[in-house]
């Protein structure tokens, strides 16, 4: 850029050495290591950061038919009610019913004390378990 006092070059030129730099430094940091930021990151715990993110998003919808309808969707209505909809709400809120990261449903369960859990049983497709076969759910903190 063009500029009389030549500030304005300046500035742009201080700034793009100032992003190139955090560029590389997260280069270096991702060729360095074996994962990002440092932290080892495998094939499985991919997996489990996939299933986390996708109970997410359909814990969203869960909520979104109850901002809608008013109430919970019952056991029965899922999975029907994301891909087909609700009374309030006739389209579709998915196109698709996803799969966990190991090719199962996801589970919904609805509480009498009017909570929910969206889960997957990991990796081994079992209740409990630890590591890679622990549950993941909706409560989960990451």
């Amino acid at each position: 850029m063009y500029s009389p006092t030549g500030a304005v070059t300046s500035y742009v030129v201080v700034s793009g050495v100032i992003v190139a730099t955090l560029v590389m430094s997260v280069l270096q940091e991702a060729a360095v290591e074996p994962g990002f930021g440092g932290q080892a990151t495998t094939f499985e715990a991919q997996k489990r950061d996939l299933a986390a993110t996708q109970i997410a998003m359909l814990s969203v919808h869960v909520n979104a038919f109850q901002d809608w309808e008013g109430s919970l969707p019952a056991t029965k209505q899922w999975p029907k009610f994301l891909t087909d909809g609700s009374p309030n709400h006739p389209d579709a809120y998915l196109t698709r019913m996803p799969t966990d990261p190991w090719g199962r449903a996801y589970v919904y369960r609805l509480f009498p004390n009017g909570r929910f859990l969206v889960l997957s049983y990991g990796a081994d497709g079992e209740p409990g378990g630890e590591g890679e076969n622990a549950d993941i759910d909706s409560s989960s903190k990451k």
